[in-house]
């Protein structure tokens, strides 16, 4: 029964990579794309279909791509993890946990079982996050925009501005 339902979940975490859209700016016109690969295929360029082919900043379109899908992914599994720690506390401080199941051993083992959970997320929540000002502050110090090549500004490294052209 538990293998069921973890490989539901992950059919439905993984679901939206068959369904993934993104849309990129190329000689000032909006390219809309489906899948991952962002080239090399029809894509509607303002509405209309045309041929794009790959060029060496596409990768970083689809690096791009990849990266805000996977923190969506970890930002609604954390939400999700924070919510079942949630029922846990709730089960365990109204003593019905021995009804659900016999393996638990009542509130206190739920209750523990809780604290380890949210703490967990909460650990990894800030990692993350601390991950990110520290990297932030690093490139901010050393000027990383104003050299690295298809970075578009102060305080923007994160965001991605390769010059791609539609060619012909």
């Amino acid at each position: 029964m538990r293998k069921i339902v973890l490989n539901l979940i992950v059919i439905i975490l993984l679901f939206p990579l068959v369904s993934l859209a993104g849309e990129y700016k190329a000689d000032g016109k909006t390219v809309t794309y489906d899948g991952l690969v962002p080239c090399g295929k029809e894509v509607k360029v303002n509405g209309d279909l045309r041929d794009i082919p790959c060029q060496f900043c596409h990768i970083f379109v689809m690096v791009d791509a990849i990266l805000d899908f996977v923190i969506g992914i970890a930002f609604i599994i954390a939400v999700g993890m924070i919510v079942f720690a949630g029922l846990l506390f709730i089960v365990a401080y109204l003593g019905i946990g021995g009804y659900l199941s016999k393996e638990t051993g009542g509130g206190p083992k739920l209750l523990t079982q809780a604290k380890s959970i949210l703490g967990s997320v909460l650990t990894g929540l800030v990692i993350i996050f601390a991950a990110w000002i520290i990297v932030n502050t690093i490139f901010m110090f050393l000027g990383v925009a104003k050299w690295a090549l298809g970075f578009t500004g102060p305080g923007k490294w994160s965001q991605i501005n390769c010059p791609i052209e539609l060619l012909e």
